[in-house]
């Protein structure tokens, strides 16, 4: 058990602020550009080191459900849906100077400051420790990672008073710098491969020429939207958006239908080199190369992978070859040109003119690039890697601010006081003992067995568990149906079965444990509107009121509690029978 200094108090994350969910919208409704009663939207490709402002959405300010899904200064956006290695992913959002929302993808912590200050949330959230921990919450299907705010919200922050909270905030700063010299490092090492490559092969020598389909495997990928023959299979692909230059951006990665046969014959190995089929004038050509990251995966057909022939060809240096004027030069003579966008076919990669060079010269080119890129890790990030991880470890712990919270007792104390007062208004238990991890993870996945839960069957502890990860963790109602439930349960008799789950909800809605409402909704045929069977879970015991206090929520709160008085009666009058 981890040994925290006495002024800290251990919490839920739910107690300290509020989640705000993502827009779902329609293709159709984006824009291409921001105008009147239009707002940018972003979405996970956004969710980098700091939040990324290019290639945003943009659609109807109208789409807002409550102004509480503008963005504002300090929120954190956390990517729920992603690949398994980026699920959890966070930023912080700062220096925000227009009106923005989140999409679907996304969840937004909106920090109560009176209580924790957004940025020393922000660090604990993206610390190497906590994003494992999210990733280890997470609900997997064949190649999406879900991660359900209800789960999130149980997991205990030790939080010291806000004074330190931000000293801490000002030393991991600090890491900032390092950061700094590491991005210098690497666009120094960006300059200088190129220059490298220049002058070995081309400054003041002549080559021979041979066509790239003498020396490499040139195809392009599967269609998208085609009709398939036999069984297939979901499985993830690579779309332009993924191929830049020099570098595979997997930030958002799709999936598509495809057969055993059409994975054995588009899957991308290691060592392939990808290039686009099209886009801007100049990233016309650009390609990068494949080094295994995701298995298995395909490309889809505006995609051209290149496999080297062995003895050869040289992917590495290949890659570098596309990046030169040379080859840049063959790409803009021969692509077809429309307004503000360039293409080129197949036929034409394949005859793209490729320096006769001896492979023993571009293997030890490749050597040369791997020392140059090895000093750059050295220099930077292993020096970074290293910082930061001893300052998370070193900050979360009250290691790093020993010194200053003994100069400071006096101040820590009253604060620790009115610290402590919030946060029992709030529910918070401040005796109760640390877990540990598997601890934590162990008590959410228990389904409660007393009270109101002690006749539920099987069935129906596994439906209201799988009802609080699809919507629970938030202070507002979001209602759901048995058709979505039952297209949201992964495995089971119950999946794809919404007349069996509606029997079973009939039950959780007659034991107080989810309430029924009526929902207008369109049908999928005729378009008509109706009114349908739908439920929502009771909303959380405590929340903010219009004026930002915590209170708490009166109907709900009092059905509820009332619930569990009749059931705890009942069991009583059974046991005196």
């Amino acid at each position: 058990m981890n040994e925290f200094p006495n002024q800290w108090r251990e919490c839920p994350v739910g107690l300290l602020g509020s989640f705000i969910s993502g827009l779902a919208f329609r293709p159709q409704d984006v824009k291409e550009a921001s105008g009147p009663g239009v707002i940018a939207c972003f979405r996970t490709s956004n969710i980098q080191q700091k939040l990324e402002a290019h290639n945003i959405f943009f659609i109807p300010r109208s789409l807002l459900k409550n102004e509480r899904q503008l963005l504002e200064e300090g929120d954190i956006l956390i990517s729920t849906a992603n690949s398994d290695n980026l699920v959890g992913k966070c930023v912080i959002v700062e220096n925000l100077s227009y009106e923005a929302t989140l999409g679907g993808f996304i969840t937004a912590f909106r920090a109560n400051s009176s209580l924790v200050l957004p940025q020393f949330f922000y660090h604990w959230m993206a610390s190497p420790f906590i994003q494992a921990r999210l990733r280890s919450l997470a609900r997997r299907t064949t190649n999406i990672a879900n991660l359900a705010m209800s789960d999130f919200a149980k997991i205990k922050i030790t939080l010291p008073p806000l004074s330190e909270q931000q000293r801490i905030v000002e030393i991991l700063k600090e890491a900032e710098e390092i950061r700094r010299l590491r991005a210098e490092a690497e666009a120094k090492t960006a300059e200088l491969i190129p220059a490298m490559f220049y002058d070995q092969f081309f400054n003041g020598q002549s080559h021979d020429f041979q066509p790239l389909q003498k020396l490499a495997e040139v195809v392009s990928g599967v269609a998208i939207g085609r009709k398939m023959k036999g069984m297939a299979n979901e499985v993830p692909y690579l779309r332009v958006a993924n191929v830049q230059a020099g570098y595979v951006d997997l930030s958002e990665i799709k999936t598509t239908a495809a057969t055993e046969e059409e994975i054995a014959q588009f899957g991308l190995k290691t060592g392939d080199v990808l290039l686009t089929e099209g886009g801007d004038f100049d990233k016309l050509g650009r390609g990068c190369l494949w080094e295994g990251q995701i298995e298995p995966c395909i490309h889809q057909n505006h995609v051209f992978r290149v496999r080297p022939i062995p003895g050869k060809l040289n992917s590495k240096f290949f890659t570098h070859y596309l990046q030169s004027e040379r080859a840049i030069q063959y790409f803009l003579r021969c692509a077809k040109k429309t307004t503000n966008l360039s293409s080129i076919n197949l036929t034409q990669l394949k005859a793209l003119p490729v320096p006769d060079i001896s492979i023993e010269d571009q293997e030890r080119f490749e050597l040369q690039i791997h020392e140059a890129e090895e000093c750059k890790i050295t220099i930077a990030e292993k020096t970074f890697n290293k910082l930061s991880l001893s300052l998370s470890t070193h900050a979360f712990s009250g290691q790093l601010t020993a010194d200053w919270r003994e100069t400071h007792k006096d101040q820590l104390a009253l604060e620790a006081r009115d610290r402590d007062n919030a946060l029992k208004e709030a529910g918070a238990k401040l005796a109760k003992p640390s877990q540990t991890l598997d601890e934590e993870i162990g008590e959410l996945l228990q389904d409660p067995t007393d009270g109101i839960h002690a006749e539920l069957n099987r069935e129906q502890r596994h439906i209201f568990r799988e009802i609080s990860r699809m919507v629970g963790g938030v202070d507002y109602p979001r209602y759901f149906s048995a058709k979505m439930l039952s297209h949201y349960l992964t495995d089971g008799p119950l999946r794809r079965n919404p007349q069996g789950v509606e029997e079973h909800l009939a039950v959780l809605a007659a034991r107080g444990l989810i309430i029924p409402v009526s929902r207008e909704e369109q049908t999928d045929g005729t378009d008509e509107f109706v009114f349908g069977n739908a439920y929502r879970l009771p909303l959380k015991n405590y929340g903010l009121d219009e004026n930002g206090k915590i209170a708490p929520r009166i109907g709900d709160f009092t059905r509820t509690t009332e619930m569990e008085r009749i059931a705890a009666r009942l069991e009583k009058e059974r046991s005196l029978k």
